[in-house]
């Protein structure tokens, strides 16, 4: 049969799509670009902020008439909440646990949902709830499949999954359980498989790559959290001061040489890792980065809010103190470092004076991206049981103001890239022109022209016999003739 993917939200979410078409490759169907020539729908679900289930809650009233004529099976993971599964259990066929999506496969092969004999969605329901038995490790029942790559260039390599950290906001903790680590060997070996494949740009994935914890990947069971209790690092434990708990050097270390021994692998690419949390990002991970071949001088490192008050709300465990003291210490350690980040404008509480804060820190820093979010509550966070007290329209005006602050800096700083030669990885094509971006992630507009030179140079070093007409996938140097706010623009030479 034919399906098709619609994952919404973070590159985890893609990345796991890209397992469950490996699954369903498995079973024999066969993957569509879209929704209108599917016989089956997986929606990939963001539970972040209330628009994305929104739009999911849409999409699925509207396949309704289909699945009423028998001609559509609707199937959701991902990130959902408990309260919204209740609710979607009348939209979809089947709702499983993204870390079962192993188990989806001996459904797939037998289901009558996707064979249309009589329907028992129920018996199906209930076994794939079970799916996670007491004693099997999400390393089981999630990593170990070998995922259908959308790119030939670029790829996604979770890390982890789950997180302890419980920031009130947040659905994850609650939707992916408790962190998980994948054995340091493992991802060592995906990455190595993939440059020798010819991938030029690995992305590291992990709710906090920063707490990567190799020892904990052979253990730790997939247990779902029924309470809002947490065991996170206590508060001040990374940024603020360097006298760490065991486990907290353990993990430290993990992941600094984990980067080492990806960066020992002979090629030409780029690694980039993310979302990193601010107080478990250590001075020994910002030594080792400079020292590095293929990791770029790129950082996103979430503020969420420059107020005190709010960040503890949050239970962020930092202050702004302490994430100005991480940004200098990464600008003096990590040369033309680009740092990025997210910011939240309108969580509960938030004055004028606390977004002010947030201001502050923007104008400060000089972030080379922001992407910013408005506070919707989520059902099942802690943050839902807060007085969300801030009008839309003052939410749409912060956000606003964050964007014009953004701009403003960007328009500045990108001009002194206006005649230098980057190196820029050709990932888009449309419209006579190509896109691609820098190490420190810049987004380059370039003109198609006059690039017989460059064709004719990767014809030459192509891994394979056929002639070479898209750049696409591949570096070019590129030479920087104009910028805007939001893009470079440049000839590749």
């Amino acid at each position: 049969m034919k399906y098709y993917i619609w994952a919404l939200g973070c590159a985890m979410n893609l990345s796991d799509a890209e397992r469950i078409a490996s699954v369903f490759e498995d079973a024999g169907h066969t993957q569509m670009k879209s929704e209108s020539e599917a016989d089956i729908i997986i929606v990939v679900a963001c539970s972040v902020r209330q628009h994305a289930i929104d739009r999911i809650y849409g999409k699925a009233r509207a396949w309704q008439k289909r699945k009423q004529n028998g001609n559509l099976v609707t199937i959701l993971s991902g990130c959902v909440l408990d309260k919204d599964k209740a609710t979607m259990n009348k939209f979809f066929d089947l709702i499983f646990d993204i870390n079962n999506v192993s188990k989806l496969a001996e459904f797939l092969n037998s289901s009558p949902l996707i064979y249309h004999s009589e329907l028992d969605s129920e018996s199906i329901q209930k076994k794939l709830d079970s799916g996670s038995r007491p004693g099997m490790t999400i390393k089981e029942d999630f990593f170990n499949i070998h995922p259908k790559r959308k790119s030939s260039f670029s790829a996604y390599i979770p890390i982890s999954t789950g997180c302890n950290n419980f920031c009130t906001y947040c659905a994850v903790p609650y939707t992916r359980g408790r962190e998980v680590s994948r054995p340091m060997k493992e991802i060592v070996s995906e990455v190595r498989s993939l440059v020798s494949a010819g991938y030029k740009e690995i992305t590291l994935l992990g709710q906090n790559v920063n707490s990567y914890d190799s020892d904990n990947s052979e253990q730790i069971t997939n247990n779902k959290l029924a309470n809002g209790s947490s065991s996170v690092i206590p508060a001040q434990a990374g940024i603020q001061s360097d006298k760490k708990d065991s486990g907290q050097a353990r993990m430290t270390n993990a992941f600094v040489e984990l980067i080492k021994r990806i960066d020992k692998i002979p090629g030409i690419y780029r690694v980039y890792f993310y979302s990193n949390h601010p107080k478990d990002f250590s001075d020994k991970l910002i030594e080792t980065i400079p020292k590095t071949e293929h990791f770029p001088h790129y950082i996103h490192i979430p503020l969420q809010s420059g107020s005190d008050k709010i960040l503890k709300a949050m239970n962020r465990h930092y202050t702004q103190k302490n994430y100005f003291s991480l940004v200098n210490k990464i600008k003096k350690t990590i040369s033309e470092v680009a740092i990025t980040t997210d910011i939240i404008v309108g969580f509960p509480g938030e004055t004028d004076e606390d977004f002010a804060q947030t201001k502050r820190v923007v104008r400060e820093v000089g972030f080379d991206m922001i992407y910013i979010g408005k506070f919707s509550p989520r059902s099942g966070t802690r943050a839902v049981k807060m007085e969300d007290d801030v009008p839309q329209k003052v939410k749409e005006k912060r956000w606003q103001e964050i964007t014009d602050l953004l701009k403003k800096h960007l328009e500045k700083e990108n001009k002194k890239y206006v005649g230098m030669v980057l190196k820029v990885l050709i990932d888009a094509e449309k419209k006579g022109k190509y896109y691609g971006r820098t190490d420190n992630y810049k987004v380059v507009e370039i003109d198609k022209k006059s690039i017989s030179t460059i064709l004719s140079r990767a014809e030459g070093s192509h891994h394979s016999n056929k002639k070479q007409t898209s750049l696409l996938g591949q570096f070019a140097d590129v030479e920087i003739t104009d910028s805007t706010a939001w893009m470079l623009k440049g000839r590749i030479i």
